[in-house]
């Protein structure tokens, strides 16, 4: 097993004016006292990296500072035994606060993906800061964000989390906070660029993570309710995300040249756009396994190819797109719009 243990030297000047090394000095547990913090002095950490003494001087002239690097980096060791790649953190020029990186993931979010899902990612995000701020204070990069830490915020928003204060519950659910708790991941794998399956907390960690019950679907008079209560160019939308049983992501970035009239079948797949100055349009990436080809019928073909040459249609790749040509992120909002017209049930797993 190799050795994750991370000690602290200082370097003393000796009354004959001689330098000379303090014995190894075990990190502290707990808070430290402000006279024992603030001590100043000329510190190292002293630990092994693969097979090799380390000994590092510390940057900040405080025995606080000196403890902090040593915890991060005794995290870092333990964390590379475990299978976790982080960057080191006393390369500071690796590292990003959770501050600035939840800026940066947020902004990502907000080019690409669909409105609900930066919303989503939005509280999660946040309340997460906000709740390392109080409980870790001292942890402000994203490499020291671990197993322990996201665990610890998904059992605080299950009995505290509730952020609709007009509910009389002051947590949030079981799988709410299950599905924070792995956006939390999901933010914490993608700043650190780490490979699937490696990230500080796995689906295991949390237990089942859909809900109780197979979704409801609709009989086949409310689904002829539904269509009847569409306008034309709504008709045609939801029978190409019904037809083929097409994710809404799917659908919403569906391209011109995914429609492949000859073999009358649509297609999935992942794609990345830019504009002609560089800047990034949208990006999909389809589910693990799930880039294909679904047959749809001949009726259907006919009527998606008379809406791409219609002239009326707004100049983009995109089939179904807003009237500026950017992809329609607000599929499922339309859907229970009409669903209310029709007087059928208006949730989203009813659609099916």
């Amino acid at each position: 097993m190799p050795n994750t243990t991370v000690s602290i030297r200082e370097r003393i000047k000796t009354a004959d004016g001689r330098w000379t090394w303090s014995p190894a000095i075990p990190l502290p547990d707990g808070k430290l006292k402000q006279a024992e913090a603030q001590r100043r002095g000329n510190f190292y950490l002293v630990f092994t990296d693969h097979g090799k003494k380390r000994e590092p001087k510390v940057k900040g002239k405080t025995f606080e500072a000196a403890v902090l690097a040593g915890r991060a980096k005794q995290r870092h060791l333990e964390d590379a035994v475990d299978g976790f790649s982080r960057p080191d953190p006393l390369k500071q020029k690796q590292r990003k606060t959770i501050a600035e990186a939840i800026e940066q993931q947020l902004q990502r979010i907000e080019t690409c993906r669909e409105a609900d899902t930066l919303k989503a990612h939005r509280q999660a995000l946040r309340q997460f800061e906000k709740w390392s701020q109080a409980h870790y204070p001292t942890r402000r990069f994203v490499d020291e964000i671990d197993h322990e830490q996201i665990m610890g915020f998904r059992n605080w928003l299950i009995k505290d989390g509730n952020e609709k204060k007009n509910l009389k519950k002051s947590g949030n659910e079981r799988l709410t906070a299950n599905w924070k708790a792995m956006r939390v991941n999901k933010f914490v794998k993608e700043t650190l660029g780490l490979p699937h399956g490696k990230g500080p907390i796995k689906k295991s960690d949390l237990g089942k993570m859909k809900p109780n019950g197979p979704p409801k679907i609709y009989p086949k008079s409310k689904l002829e309710a539904f269509f009847a209560a569409c306008k034309p160019h709504e008709s045609l939308r939801y029978s190409a995300l019904y037809e083929p049983a097409f994710r809404e992501e799917e659908l919403t970035y569906l391209e011109v040249d995914d429609v492949l009239v000859e073999k009358q079948m649509l297609r999935v797949q992942s794609k990345t756009r830019y504009d002609e100055d560089g800047k990034l349009l949208y990006m999909y990436k389809a589910k693990a396994n799930s880039e294909r080809e679904v047959p749809i019928s001949k009726q259907l073909m006919q009527r998606i190819g008379v809406h791409i040459n219609n002239p009326l249609r707004p100049k983009s790749r995109l089939v179904f797109c807003t009237r500026t040509g950017k992809p329609d992120t607000h599929l499922w909002d339309k859907l229970q719009a009409i669903a209310k017209r029709a007087g059928v049930g208006k949730k989203r797993d009813e659609i099916a």
